[in-house]
């Protein structure tokens, strides 16, 4: 679908695809449009272009001609169009700059937003529910997709390696009321060069006839441009978080590693991750607890002996107030406009915060060279002890404005230090390391991760606040795009135990068969050697294949209730489809299965060859697919095009 500009003598343009159509757009910043005191519009074949001169009242000190440049031209694969924002004659940044300020957004019927990290809010948001949100004000970042029926225009930047990019869209007037959009660059205020002019990445308009083809290519465009490394196997392993938590010990994985080596069948396990609570203090990495007395060099080897990659859990960001790095170096911590530590967290009450005594954690700066020369010692140290799998928690703590901060070194923007630290991680752990990334912000992260957390800690009963699943399900759906495009979608830990927990069998079959045909990694806490044989059995069932595989979601665009994923492999024949109600009630849909898969006509039979087949579902090809499904409950279909699948599904990619 084509997206036509028309720029006006003002320096005005409106952008349409098809019946939507954001219109009196202008750049803006700051929080205000532009009043430029000249405008100079130019236009040729391709392109138009409008160079805004700014005067006194942008309330900038510099006595030099300050000049924004508007250039919207062909984007440079010839679909849609791009974008360009250059500043000239700048001292310093603005702290935000909006080469779109609260465009009129119309005849739109929803949007399709993206949180700025793990657990965020992603997804699709009616028009007529945007009102609804927190000051009639929607955030998405990195991208947002506006869609009206068979309709949608997506706007996306490729390159976030210097600056947070986002979108606000606000809603005036209640429901009926008008929305305006406004897409920018926060650019923190930082320092330009003497004379030089300032280039932002180009935001580019696309026209789409589908959602999921919309989001699918903005993520295939950002992972080419900023390098993602998804050329790994997807991570399927053991994690010590989500059963013992911070209680985990050298002890307990002496028992465990000989126990995991010894099922039968056996569990085909990657590696084995210890997780937080090694460590006396957050900040002191290389130091261990009474739990780890040997340090983790021996739990290293043990883990290695066992067959298994060793892994460790590290938030390079975090430094607790009774932490001998905090006493020794208080210098290395960053400090806000006031010249006081940044606090990310207070623990002035029961309990604190994983048992430890620590009152507040920091920031670490690692604008301070020695700070920086400290965190890579503890990567390479654990890199040097074994480790082969890293999982790095709490890396949002590194996205600190710049504006508002107060650094050892500055100039920089938040994201450029921050992709500092991914840059020097990834020299100390190597190309070999599989890399995790945890509580972080996502499009920063693209080129360094191999796998991302998308959803919040999942925990033992469905209601449970804050670690019930519910964000978890919709970060699965939500992220689906992301799957092999920018790295492997980690979903969260699947739960398989029937004791200590407060969801029942068919609630966890659902969340863990969720996870995986989400294809991403996949991994559990629970003590596999304790769990029934059928939980094991599933748990061995869910194991990736060779690759990540993104499901498609051809329901994504309607915004029901329900999740439907499906995997097609036409030269095979075969596909797998996935219903799942995440509601409190019973729901009853019947589906066209060429809709749901771009074939007409398939052989289907459920996954568990004791489910009581589905009426549709019968010895015969079928068009239609009738789905009865209790609250909290799904159902995972086999299909095949030729004839009936045959045996059973013993791990979910090869049947």
């Amino acid at each position: 679908m084509k997206v036509n500009v028309n720029m006006y003598d003002d320096g005005s343009f409106d952008i349409a695809a098809g019946r939507i159509r954001l219109t009196d757009c202008f750049p803006g910043v700051d929080g205000r449009p532009l009043r430029p005191v000249h405008v100079e519009v130019t236009r040729g074949s391709g392109y138009c272009q409008a160079s805004y001169t700014l005067g006194s009242q942008e309330g900038l000190s510099s006595t030099k001609s300050r000049r924004i440049v508007i250039r919207i031209a062909d984007a440079t694969d010839g679909a849609g169009m791009a974008i360009s924002s250059e500043l000239h004659g700048f001292p310093a940044a603005p702290h935000w700059f909006y080469p779109l300020f609260q465009a009129r957004a119309e005849s739109f019927r929803s949007v399709y937003r993206q949180g700025f990290g793990m657990g965020a809010a992603t997804g699709l948001v009616a028009a007529d529910r945007l009102a609804e949100q927190p000051s009639g004000r929607t955030e998405s970042y990195g991208l947002a997709v506006l869609g009206s029926e068979d309709q949608y225009l997506n706007c996306y930047a490729d390159k976030h390696d210097t600056y947070v990019h986002g979108y606000r869209l606000q809603t005036f007037g209640g429901e009926e009321g008008e929305t305006v959009l406004s897409a920018g660059f926060r650019m923190e205020r930082v320092p330009l060069a003497e004379g030089a002019g300032v280039r932002l990445p180009d935001i580019v308009l696309r026209g789409f006839t589908d959602l999921e083809p919309a989001l699918s290519a903005a993520a295939s465009s950002i992972g080419a441009a900023m390098g993602a490394r998804t050329h790994r196997k997807p991570a399927y392993h053991w994690c010590s978080w989500y059963y013992w938590y911070h209680r985990f010990s050298h002890r307990l994985l002496r028992e465990y590693l000989p126990a995991f080596s010894s099922l039968g069948p056996s569990v085909p396990l990657q590696a084995v991750q210890i997780d937080a609570g090694y460590f006396p203090s957050a900040g002191d990495w290389l130091e261990s607890n009474e739990l780890w007395p040997d340090g983790l060099g021996p739990a290293f080897a043990d883990i290695a002996d066992s067959g298994y990659a060793p892994g460790i859990w590290i938030a390079p960001f975090m430094v607790g107030n009774r932490s001998h790095l905090y006493r020794e170096h208080p210098d290395w911590v960053l400090r806000d406009s006031a010249g006081l530590p940044v606090i990310e967290w207070r623990c002035y009450n029961e309990p604190k915060a994983w048992g430890y005594a620590d009152e507040e954690y920091y920031v670490l700066d690692t604008s301070h060279p020695e700070a920086m020369n400290y965190i890579r010692g503890v990567f390479r140290a654990f890199r040097g002890q074994g480790a082969l799998l890293f999982k790095t928690d709490f890396m949002l703590w590194g996205i600190q404005d710049s504006a508002k901060v107060r650094r050892h070194t500055p100039g920089l923007t938040s994201v450029q230090y921050f992709r500092g630290l991914l840059e020097a991680i990834r020299e100390e752990i190597g190309e070999e390391s599989y890399w995790i990334g945890c509580i972080a912000p996502f499009l920063p992260f693209v080129g360094y991760a191999d796998a991302m957390r998308i959803g919040d800690d999942v925990g033992a009963e469905w209601n449970g606040k804050p670690f019930g699943p519910e964000n978890m399900i919709r970060q699965v759906s939500g992220c689906s795009y992301m799957n092999g495009l920018l790295w492997q979608n980690d979903p969260d830990a699947v739960l398989l135990r029937d004791f200590h927990i407060h969801m029942n069998g068919s609630e966890l079959e659902s969340l863990a068969l969720l996870q995986a045909v989400s294809g991403g990694a996949i991994y559990t806490s629970d003590p596999l050697h304790e769990l029934p044989s059928d939980r094991l059995e599933l748990f061995r069932m869910l194991a990736p294949g060779g690759g990540s595989v993104r499901p498609r979601q051809p329901l994504l665009h309607e915004g029901r209730r329900e999740i439907v994923f499906t995997h097609v492999w036409p030269e095979e024949g075969k596909a797998l489809i996935f219903v799942f109600n995440p509601s409190s009630e019973p729901m009853t849909e019947q589906y066209d299965l060429e809709r749901l898969t771009g074939e007409k006509a398939w052989y289907v039979r459920p996954w568990k060859q004791e489910h009581e087949p589905d009426r549709s579902a019968g010895s015969g090809p079928i068009e239609k697919l009738l789905v009865k499904l209790s609250a909290r409950g799904s159902r995972l279909y086999l299909a095949a095009l030729r004839s009936p699948p045959d045996g059973e599904a013993a791990n979910l990619w090869m049947w």
